[in-house]
Order: structure tokens, then sequence, then C-alpha cells
């Protein structure tokens, strides 16, 4: 008996996946006021706590307009701010407020129960492999790579 599934319908399970992670990370996200790009990018803004636009898209294979977008409505929510460099005027970076420090083990919490729930039955080895397997497209895709940011200012 063949067990690898046909092109077609491994594209159908990956597109019915991918709508069944967004939809509950998105509910997740929902009491917080958050979409799955703000999480995101508010998750990337208080692990390197002090990022530039720039350096965001990278992180997040986006487009610079976009994270400039972004960042003007997570500063109306009060969830970041921007500070201006004192050596280069035209750079701003980016910090997590202290609302976005108080709130993010909640919002990570909330995600992490929806994920729990679609994850059942799943052992630690096969997300391991899962994980592996997501690089590995990411990697061999042609998405620009992501530059490492340790070292700004």
């Amino acid at each position: 008996m063949n067990t690898q599934l046909s092109i077609h319908k491994s594209g159908i399970l990956q597109g019915k996946a991918y709508r069944i992670l967004q939809n509950n990370l998105a509910e997740a996200l929902t009491p917080f006021e958050l979409t799955i790009l703000e999480w995101k990018t508010l998750a990337l803004i208080t692990e390197y706590k002090k990022l530039t636009t720039v350096h965001l898209a990278r992180l997040l294979d986006v487009e610079t307009p976009l994270i400039t977008r972004l960042c003007k409505s997570l500063n109306a929510k009060k969830r970041i701010q921007k500070v201006t460099s004192e050596k280069d005027k035209r750079i701003h970076y980016i910090y997590p407020t202290e609302k976005t420090m108080t709130e993010i083990f909640m919002i990570e919490k909330s995600v992490q129960q929806a994920m729990g729930v679609l994850l059942q039955g799943v052992t630690l080895d096969e997300l391991k492999i899962y994980k592996k397997v997501l690089l590995a497209i990411s990697h061999n895709g042609v998405s620009k790579p992501v530059k490492k940011c340790y070292t700004i200012e």
C-alpha cells in the first residue's frame, strides 16, 4: 500500500492545516486586540529589546513600509515606543512599552493553550521533525535571508 500523499492532496492538507492554525491563533489573540502580525512583531521586539523597522522587516520577511504601518498601529495601541537614534536622526529604534512587557506572558500563554489543543497527540520528536521541515522549506525558499541584528548601535 502506498502511504504517500499525492501532490494535490498534500497541498490541500497543508492549506487546511494552515487555515486552522491561523484561525486558532487569531482567536487566541482577540482578547488582546492584536493581529497575528502585530503579535509576531511584539514577540520580536520583546525578545531583542531594541530593533529598527528595517531589522523587523528582515526578521519577519516583509517589506519595510508594511512594518512602518504596523508600528504606527502598535504605537497608537500603546504597545511600542519609537526613539530616535542620537547618532543618526534617520534611525528610529522600537522598544516594547510597559504595557507590552506586562502582557506578553499572558499573550504567550493564550497562544500556547490554543496551539496545545491542536497539537494533542503529537510527540515532542514529531514537533522537532515538523520544525526541521519548516526550516528546510524556509531555507530553500526564495525569501530574503534573515540577517542577524544583535549588533545594532
